[in-house]
């Protein structure tokens, strides 16, 4: 997670810069809309801080060559000591969250830096969700998983002890690859990062060896999307595991 703070004004950049350090967030800062412009298509910041009047570009030209899907879920705080009426409407119209008048309060700053930070997390809660849903909606018996950007689990269903004889409790928080047979881990490795050590996009009917309660090797077919954060940070993956071989004797 980022913060962009856009002003040319170089004092007002460090003052918010060290009132922004509370957060533990990586603060980026942009001096223009042309610099701001740059630093958003590369970080996607959650949060961007802009003042409206600028030389090279103004903080309303910014706003104009955003892409408008991106500010329902990046979200825009105007704070300027210029602009009227058709200003702040205009702001809105193109997707701004806030409005606010320098000099700056402070306390209503972090007002609207929280209720940002609110709707980021209700936004990605509900990603989460939708993944999820569009994985349970398969007409095959199958088990739900997540895991953190390491590929540790974070979360398993209950149904996996019908297939490893295995509780939830004793695969949270280790890595998927424990429990994939040793022969596979190679494949394991190649299929879920690739040479890059990057997490795959999509993973579609891989089918892997993975060693049961009883030492035994159960084959499940995986099928898992990468998940990122709102700000296109990598949070892992989430998938099912599908026993075909016990799908075939129903």
């Amino acid at each position: 997670m980022n913060f962009l703070v856009v002003d040319d004004d170089s004092y007002v950049r460090e003052m918010l810069v060290r009132y922004l350090s509370d957060y533990e967030v990586e603060i980026l800062q942009a001096a223009n809309g042309e610099e701001a412009l740059e630093q958003f298509h590369q970080h996607l910041p959650t949060i961007t801080i802009l003042d409206l009047n600028m030389p090279v570009m103004t903080g309303l030209e910014f706003l104009e060559k955003l892409d408008p899907k991106h500010l329902t879920t990046h979200f825009v705080i105007v704070m300027t000591g210029h602009g009227g009426d058709e200003d702040i409407e205009r702001c809105y119209n193109l997707g701004v969250q806030s409005f606010l008048r320098k000099p700056v309060n402070f306390f209503e700053l972090k007002g609207s830096i929280n209720r940002a930070l609110h709707l980021h997390k209700v936004f990605t809660n509900v990603q989460r969700l939708n993944r999820r849903l569009s994985l349970r909606q398969q007409d095959i018996p199958n088990t739900l998983w997540e895991s953190d950007s390491n590929l540790c689990f974070t979360y398993v269903e209950e149904t996996i002890g019908t297939l490893l004889g295995l509780s939830a409790e004793e695969m949270l928080g280790k890595p998927i690859s424990d429990f994939v047979a040793k022969k596979d881990i190679l494949e394991f490795d190649l299929k879920f990062r690739g040479k890059e050590n990057r997490l795959k996009p999509q993973l579609k009917g891989l089918t892997l060896d993975f060693i049961n309660s009883d030492q035994e090797l159960v084959p499940l077919q995986i099928f898992a999307n990468s998940t990122q954060e709102l700000d296109a940070e990598s949070m892992g993956m989430v998938g099912i595991f599908r026993n075909m071989k016990a799908f075939t004797e129903l």
